[in-house]
């Protein structure tokens, strides 16, 4: 376990090479990477269109697997535990603004990963390591439960993605049943003043303008993407409408976790294949909405000699 097959963001792209195997700080845990989601974030970054202030930098952010190692002062978990990570570092107000695993430190394509022993979770045995490397995207998409919505009112949900896939399933499951997913290449034909709040999942200058249109005046629209592209905006447009922006990050991981262990929330529909870091290093220098169908899943195991 001295060293570790993983895969480096440098200064001139990314590569798949041996690395030491980090060591847990005091209050640290080491996960054995079980598997670990390709997200759009990963290529970004990867492409460097996401900077980095740390370079060399181990990409990744979505992950699970098992307990490896830890550091004297964690208590609450032994070796061998199953758990899943939240990937950003909550804030002394219980928010999520501190550094992201993958982007401001190093990620889990890589066999192992150090992460601060406050944003693990154990999983239950009933629950799969795909599933628990899901569970970011799925606290994202419960985020849109913090928006001032009523389940009385008409919404709409822009996009055939995963995520918004995610967020209608979830909205469901809390008694949003006025809620419709629109497809991008049908918005044009949606009726002008007609939602009550439009909830998008990749935000361009023409589809705010387009959300602007079928909201209803007085209405709202949730942020959910994170579109690191800078977005018009056009202010009289919201002004003259009383249309109110509401963005959004994450919600609850952990209930993201009990709503995938009691199985009220369906996702392997949505799951992919699972392959190897060496196909992963293909696709992220591939482009950016590549398996935007299906997730893809890859098992760094698999590169080991």
């Amino acid at each position: 376990m001295n060293t570790m097959k993983a895969i480096i963001k440098q200064k001139n792209g990314v590569c798949l090479k041996d690395i030491p195997t980090p060591t847990p700080g005091p209050s640290d845990v080491l996960v054995k990477v079980a598997v670990v989601g390709y997200c759009r974030t990963d290529g970004y970054v990867a492409q460097n269109k996401i900077k980095s202030k740390k370079l060399p930098l181990v990409l990744g952010h979505e992950f699970s697997g098992t307990i490896e190692a830890f550091g004297k002062k964690v208590k609450n978990f032994k070796k061998g535990d199953r758990v899943a990570i939240m990937p950003i570092i909550k804030d002394s107000h219980g928010h999520y603004s501190g550094p992201m695993l993958g982007v401001e430190h190093d990620g889990a394509f890589a066999e192992y990963v150090i992460t601060p022993a406050a944003s693990v979770h154990t999983i239950p045995v009933s629950m799969s390591f795909q599933e628990a490397a899901y569970l970011e995207p799925v606290t994202a998409s419960l985020a849109v439960l913090k928006a001032p919505i009523k389940k009385d009112q008409r919404g709409l949900i822009l996009g055939n993605n995963r995520i918004a896939i995610l967020t209608q399933r979830i909205l469901t499951i809390h008694g949003f049943r006025k809620t419709k997913r629109v497809s991008l290449d049908a918005l044009q034909g949606v009726r002008t003043n007609f939602y009550d709040y439009a909830i998008e999942t990749l935000i361009t200058t023409d589809v705010l303008i387009e959300l602007i249109r079928v909201v209803k005046p007085g209405g709202l629209i949730i942020l959910k993407s994170r579109q690191y592209m800078p977005v018009e905006l056009s202010i009289a447009s919201l002004v003259r409408k009383d249309i109110r922006l509401f963005g959004t990050y994450y919600g609850s991981f952990e209930e993201s976790i009990r709503l995938l262990a009691r199985k009220k929330l369906k996702v392997d529909d949505i799951f992919g294949r699972t392959a190897s870091l060496y196909e992963a290093l293909d696709i992220l220098k591939g482009p950016l909405d590549a398996f935007e169908e299906k997730k893809m899943f890859f098992d760094p195991s698999l590169c080991a000699e």
